[in-house]
């Protein structure tokens, strides 16, 4: 029996989402034209739902997200506006309309949200086909981990623009066109900006005071060098390590898929997971619930996540 999703509200709260195509992981169904047409699906859905979202990358088979979900759901004159600006086609909605007492709630929803979002691209996928095809296009539920602000969010939106460079795609991230570091460096504009600077500087606190776009981007760019640097002498030490029968430490590595931040379901600190897991299951049930952990090869710092993985 699969597990209900943890959804955490509080004062807001930030998610990495992903979802995988059907098949084996050599089928690789998105080309050019599927990559943008998926971007642009994120884009449009973004003017509807009141979620905030800080990054995106798209690759040949697999998608990955990070957004914030603001702690309570918009009004309804919000949803009202959000509706008649989205479906310019349909008749036109008012506050008091029994649509936006049912819209507004789910404005704030990552599952209804995903729905919109999988399902609108699976819908064109079928029918931009030579030979139209029927049927699923996923290969199952959505997963979803949510992210403790500060350095987790951080690390995870490295983590994410790091997959092309992991898929051995590209030397450089910046130079995958299909993810918001990608556009950043070829258009010099960030896809979400305004978010992105937000989210990012509001999570890292006192140290980002100031920060503006640029100098996000070149801090970034820098932690992004320093990650690949440890990664490639975490290479040489699980090598050694392997070659003289020692087991290695677990690392968090981002120069190959990590199943905790797909899988994880919550990552932070041990207090943070902690309390949001104690938020939705009590906290009697998880006092002795016994955490996964990793190091991170570039800082060393100590990640905690709820669900306890097996090794990938």
């Amino acid at each position: 029996m699969r597990m209900a999703r943890i959804k955490h509200r509080g004062g807001g709260c930030y998610y990495h989402l992903t979802n995988r195509t059907a098949g084996s992981e050599k089928d690789r169904p998105f080309g050019k034209v599927e990559k943008k047409k998926f971007e642009n699906q994120v884009h449009s859905l973004s003017t509807l739902y009141s979620l905030q979202v800080v990054t995106l990358c798209v690759m040949c088979n697999h998608f990955h997200l990070t957004l914030f979900v603001p702690g309570e759901p918009p009004s309804r004159k919000e949803a009202a506006r959000r509706y008649n600006k989205f479906y310019k086609d349909r008749h036109p909605i008012t506050a008091d309309s029994p649509i936006a007492a049912e819209l507004a709630p789910r404005l704030n929803d990552i599952s209804h949200f995903m729905h919109d979002l999988q399902q609108r691209f699976t819908v064109w996928f079928n029918k931009s086909r030579p030979i139209r095809r029927r049927g699923a296009l996923w290969a199952g539920r959505f997963k979803s981990v949510i992210l403790q602000r500060g350095m987790t969010l951080w690390n995870a939106i490295k983590y994410i623009i790091l997959n092309p460079v992991r898929a051995k795609m590209v030397n450089d991230p910046a130079d995958y066109r299909f993810s918001d570091w990608g556009h950043w460096h070829e258009s010099g504009r960030h896809p979400f900006e305004s978010n992105f600077v937000t989210h990012v500087c509001r999570s890292l606190g006192h140290r980002a005071d100031g920060w503006d776009a640029k100098r996000l981007q070149s801090e970034l760019r820098t932690d992004l060098a320093r990650t690949m640097a440890a990664d490639a002498d975490a290479n040489a030490i699980q090598a050694a390590c392997e070659s003289g029968k020692k087991r290695p430490a677990p690392i968090l590595r981002a120069d190959r898929r990590n199943r905790c931040w797909s899988d994880g379901a919550i990552i932070g600190d041990r207090q943070f997971v902690h309390e949001v897991a104690g938020a939705v299951y009590g906290s009697d049930a998880i006092k002795k619930k016994r955490l996964g952990s990793g190091r991170l090869p570039d800082s060393g710092e100590l990640l905690y996540s709820f669900r306890r993985l097996r090794k990938d």
